[in-house]
């Protein structure tokens, strides 16, 4: 707490605007539209490695948070202020940093992928300043940021190797078709690992939050627990269609590109706001209706607006035959 009091004194308007903005580069929504846009576009290997780089972290994240229950800076010390803009990005327990985390497997990710000095720098730039800004907000400490760093960046090294055994299904690689069911299996077995744990964990006992507080944090785990299992499912059953049945192109001309990332987000994000009165509804509010809107969100992303690629491919090229 002493460097968070320390940095504190640092805070100025423009600061705090600042590494507002910043901390956003951890946020997950920023973190999702980087990786589809990384995964439709760019490079495909690359945007699988970020995404099971960030859901890996998100499920170690979990499991931490649910196992040591350490409450946030402004409840252990009711003496320390945290920037009130700041705590709507820090629900939950404190420990380990949710963005920070994020940061650390998606910027990471990228930066071991990729081989450039100054892309590289900039990618550890990026960790850094989100990891930094989580503690001049006043809404984690040093000790949460820290372990988020070390997680996210054994995940972002221990996967590398197994994304790039993987390969192609279309090569006839055994040994890569053996790399990939054992990060599905060891994925799956990840997330059902933690959606039990976290149903049978029960109501926390913390004595510094009111019973209300308590129901409250008890309902966000239990949310947590069926969205992290429908987004779970439908990476494996995204990637299982990609690898094994019918997988997708990423080239198209700089046009077609922009018009199929912005139809596609907005597509992903209709599916993700818009069943989620009709299927909370439909399910009487059962939390289940979460893992059944992030699985079909999931799904959407990486099964079903990817069968559009081969579109996207040909109108460049129908472009060019025109203009011949």
């Amino acid at each position: 707490m002493g460097l968070l009091y320390w940095l504190a004194g640092f805070r100025t308007a423009g600061g705090e605007a600042f590494f507002m903005a910043v901390t956003y580069l951890g946020d997950e929504a920023a973190a999702l539209a980087l990786m589809l846009i990384v995964f439709w576009c760019m490079d495909k290997r690359m945007g699988y490695y970020m995404i099971y780089s960030t859901v890996f972290g998100l499920l170690c994240n979990q499991f931490l948070k649910s196992l040591f229950e350490i409450p946030r800076p402004w409840l252990r010390d009711p003496g320390f202020q945290a920037v009130e803009a700041a705590k709507a990005t820090a629900g939950g327990y404190s420990f380990p940093s949710g963005h920070t985390a994020t940061a650390a497997a998606v910027y990471g990710s990228m930066a071991r992928y990729q081989k450039g000095t100054l892309f590289r720098a900039i990618c550890f730039l990026l960790i850094g300043i989100v990891a930094f800004s989580r503690m001049y907000l006043g809404v984690h400490t040093p000790a949460d940021v820290g372990v988020s760093l070390l997680v996210g960046t054994a995940l972002v090294l221990l996967l590398y190797p197994l994304i790039e055994r993987c390969g192609e299904r279309q090569n006839g690689d055994k040994a890569g078709r053996r790399s990939f069911l054992y990060l599905q299996g060891a994925f799956l077995v990840c997330v059902l690992g933690l959606f039990v744990y976290l149903n049978l964990k029960g109501m926390p006992a913390d004595p510094t939050l009111s019973e209300e507080e308590l129901a409250h944090g008890a309902a966000a785990a239990m949310k947590n627990a069926w969205q992290i299992l429908g987004m779970g499912l439908g990476i494996l059953v995204s990637h299982a269609w990609d690898y094994f049945g019918k997988s997708f192109e990423t080239r198209a001309v700089w046009w077609a590109q922009v018009l199929k990332v912005v139809l596609g987000l907005f597509l992903v994000v209709l599916v993700k706001e818009g069943l989620k009165a009709p299927l909370g509804a439909l399910l009487g509010g059962h939390p289940a209706a979460t893992a059944v809107r992030y699985f079909l969100v999931v799904v959407t992303a990486g099964l079903l607006w990817p069968l559009s690629f081969s579109f996207w491919g040909r109108l460049g090229k129908r472009r060019q035959e025109t203009l011949a």
